[in-house]
């Protein structure tokens, strides 16, 4: 049994003009999934370095997000500081600059994305899914008088 399916444009442009327009819509819906994604649905804190160190308060955790982004105007890179547990209070940070080839980095859930070429990071900063083969840079944390103290020269 055969079909035969017959559409009927009049001219080549209606082609073309109904197709780019489907594949605009599919493009639109998929880079607003992305951005919606992509934002925060955890705290983002500004900052001032100020001698090689930032502070940010630790009431920025909330008990169901383990991780707070820091953005500081004088860093080229955010930083995500990530807390292991809310009993255990152990801190630490990391630079969200992919270790392939510099490209800024994106957290989703558990993994922090590199949307430049794939690669994937634990919380730990270790890489999940290449092409980065280096973990990321990390940073120590100390908490103390309710403030996280990042170390930038650590």
């Amino acid at each position: 049994m055969e079909w035969d399916i017959v559409f009927e444009m009049s001219t080549r442009r209606d082609f073309v003009k109904m197709t780019c327009g489907i594949c605009a819509a599919i493009t639109g819906a998929g880079i607003i999934s992305t951005a919606l994604q992509s934002c925060a649905t955890f705290p983002m804190v500004r900052a001032i370095p100020s001698n090689g160190k930032i502070t940010v308060p630790e009431s920025s955790f909330t008990p169901e997000v383990n991780y707070i982004l820091v953005r500081c105007k004088d860093l080229e890179n955010d930083i995500l500081v990530v807390r292991n547990s809310p009993e255990k209070k152990a801190y630490w940070g990391l630079l969200m600059r992919c270790t392939h080839q510099q490209n800024p980095l994106s957290v989703q859930k558990q993994i922090i994305h590199c949307p430049a070429h794939g690669s994937e990071f634990d919380l730990n900063g270790m890489v999940v899914k290449d092409p980065a083969i280096n973990p990321l840079k990390k940073y120590l944390v100390e908490a103390k008088d309710n403030l996280l103290v990042i170390d930038l020269n650590s």
